[in-house]
Order: C-alpha cells, then structure tokens, then sequence
C-alpha cells in the first residue's frame, strides 16, 4: 500500500473548499471540515458520507472528490478510489496535478489500465 505523501495531505485551504459561484459553498465547507475530522480520526466510511454530502452542496468541490478517493483507497477500494481521484484531476484546483498522480499510483499498484 502507498503512502499517504502520495495522495497529498487532506488539509486543503479555502481555495477548493466550495466556490462563490456555487449556491451553498458554506454548507459544502461545513460538510468537509466535518470529513476532514473523521478522515483523521480513521473514521472512513463517516469521512464519506460527509465528502458526498459536500458534493451535494457543491459538486465540483475537489477537497472532497480528493478525500473520497483517499478513503476508498484506505478501504481497498481501488475502483472507487480512481473514479474520485479522476474527478478531482479533471477540476482546475491546487490538487488537481496530485490527484492525476494519484490514479496513476493506484492503478500501478493494482495493476490496473
């Protein structure tokens, strides 16, 4: 298994954490912060279903496409892993050239195309 220095570090700045654009950006912050704590705390599948309901509020929010692909791929998830970490590539944010590196890393380590 990787290391976590492979999939970046899951303290993101405001920058990717909702857009002004975006009806609800405080709502999908909250949600996030809230993934971010469990995501520390090992909480995985609790870190999940906060990252979908920031997604929700605001679907392009790359912080918690890159933390759903982190906590799959904790899961063993690699299918699950990639498609968040693609969806997170494909947004102009600060992750979006680590979360590339990250579906690449995966799909070597699961042998994956």
């Amino acid at each position: 298994m990787l290391s976590a220095k492979y999939f970046g570090n899951f303290h993101h700045d405001d920058r990717v954490v909702g857009g002004a654009d975006h009806p609800d950006p405080a709502s999908a912050a909250r949600e996030y912060r809230a993934s971010t704590k469990a995501l520390e705390k090992g909480r995985l599948e609790e870190s999940i279903a906060h990252c979908r309901k920031a997604l929700e509020a605001d679907p392009e929010n790359a912080a918690a496409l890159n933390d759903l692909g982190w906590a799959n791929y904790k899961m063993q998830s690699a299918t699950e892993a990639i498609k968040y970490y693609s969806q997170c590539a494909a947004i102009k944010s600060p992750l979006q050239q680590q979360a590339a590196k990250s579906v690449l890393f995966i799909k070597a380590e699961y042998h994956l195309q």
